[in-house]
């Protein structure tokens, strides 16, 4: 089989949801790293993620900067802590891909990335 034909008929370029023993697996695994890794765990996750049912756009800089910008957080954004917490969204944002769950992807994605300019300088 070529590499070609590898690819085609990998499962991880499959849009298929993973087997439900997977799936729980995954959501377990989502759940432990919001829990372990992100101060405020549910408090950060309904922001990013929220509620299925509430979703009505994808969060934007701004947001993000306001959210992160509370007092509570200071110390989250900024040095190792925010490359800590830059390196969690961008595992989050594996885990929701491989779910299918691509606007739970996205938001956590541009959070990775606001948390990585943290990393390299004040914002």
């Amino acid at each position: 089989m070529t590499t070609a034909q590898q690819a085609t008929t990998s499962p991880s370029t499959s849009t298929s949801m993973p087997p439900p023993t997977s799936r729980l697996l995954l959501l377990q695994r989502i759940d432990r790293t919001w829990q372990d890794r992100f101060p405020a765990p549910a408090e950060a996750k309904a922001f990013l993620v929220g509620d299925p049912d509430t979703r009505t756009r994808t969060r934007n800089l701004f947001d993000l900067l306001r959210f992160w910008s509370d007092s509570r957080f200071e110390a989250a954004v900024s040095g190792e802590a925010a490359r800590n917490l830059a390196d969690a969204s961008f595992y989050l944002a594996w885990m929701y891909l491989k779910m299918g769950r691509k606007w739970e992807a996205g938001n956590v994605t541009l959070n990775g990335c606001f948390l990585r300019q943290c990393f390299v300088s004040v914002v």
